[in-house]
């Protein structure tokens, strides 16, 4: 108990105050785009829609909670689709059966968590030290604005910690060929710090431009796993999504279940205070925008819990890298 209280840290204590947090203002992402329409720009470019702006973020961003809708999903494959689909349209989750029946997350909330340790583990056969309890506990996965800023600048929280930022994005005048060759340099990147004792990894698409185009986060995501996987290193770090297109539930479970640790939707954080400004969202004088993204993100974590209740896995550290998802027509 000793070791955990004084090598382990929270999210909550790395973050000055709940208060002061929802109070911060958005921090600025690094645009390349024209400064007229170059929002609309970027929500088109990580393949957002009015639908789903409308009918899936707006009532997370204002009621905190997933859209209701009918049981059943009667879309058609998206690889049967004539239009461009998300890489996350691809997959679908597998579901409990026999051996593992389903969880209600309502009435069993008690036995489901989505908190969880992230940073490198140490050998569990080992003689246990204090190190193996030098870790960062997060509340859940999505993390805030505010949140994602202080992860950014762990090291001087945690002595020795070291942060990397790897640019998921590819020149567009490369083409489809330049998307594998920048695939293979991010996880030649990845295996080359993570090696060199960097414990927070971060794959960050914030550079899109019209010259730069984003490699999908679940794309690079699984890429980087697999590749720390097989270099026996990936226990050595944390995997940190930053991206703009993960936007519904399932982009966040997705992410999850190829292994991210955590995920910071910042194109998601943009549209819902587009949404407000345009008058499509109640706003209350004086309230912040952080306030907002904590309606989103409480969504995020009650649309997990039933996600993974589906699949009968109660806590987010069994549902990480399970890999239970099948990829159809992709």
């Amino acid at each position: 108990g000793s070791w955990i209280s004084k090598e382990g840290v929270s999210m909550a204590a790395l973050v000055p105050s709940k208060e002061g947090m929802l109070g911060a203002k958005m921090p600025a992402v690094t645009s390349q785009w024209s400064e007229a329409g170059g929002q609309l720009e970027r929500l088109r470019a990580f393949g957002y829609s009015h639908e789903s702006l409308e009918l899936l973020l707006l009532p997370m961003g204002r009621d905190g909670e997933e859209a209701l809708g009918s049981m059943g999903n009667d879309a058609p494959l998206a690889c049967l689709s004539k239009q461009p689909r998300s890489v996350f349209d691809y997959f679908y989750q597998l579901f409990a059966q026999v051996t593992n029946p389903p969880i209600d997350p309502i009435r069993e909330s008690i036995v489901m968590s989505l908190s969880c340790w992230i940073g490198p583990e140490q050998n569990v056969l080992a003689k246990p030290t204090p190190e193996h309890c030098r870790r960062v506990w997060l509340e859940q996965p999505c993390l805030l604005p505010a949140e994602m800023a202080v992860l950014l600048d762990v090291g001087s929280h945690i002595k020795g910690w070291r942060v990397k930022v790897l640019d998921a994005t590819f020149p567009r005048s490369e083409g489809p060929a330049g998307l594998q060759r920048h695939l293979d340099r991010i996880c030649d990147e990845a295996v080359e710090v993570v090696a060199g004792g960097c414990e927070v990894l971060v794959l960050s698409d914030e550079y899109v431009s019209p010259d730069q185009v984003q490699i999908p986060s679940l794309l690079v995501c699984g890429a980087v796993h697999q590749r720390l996987v097989v270099e026996k290193l990936r226990l050595k770090t944390a995997l940190v999504i930053h991206s703009g297109d993960p936007h519904e539930v399932a982009h966040h479970a997705l992410l999850l279940t190829f292994g991210a640790d955590a995920i910071c939707p910042y194109m998601a954080y943009e549209a819902l205070l587009k949404l407000r400004d345009d008058g499509k969202m109640p706003e209350k004088e004086g309230e912040p925008d952080s306030k907002i993204c904590a309606s989103y993100q409480k969504a995020v974590g009650k649309g997990l819990l039933k996600i993974m209740a589906k699949m009968g896995i109660s806590t987010l550290q069994s549902y990480k890298g399970a890999q239970i998802a099948d990829a159809i027509g992709l």
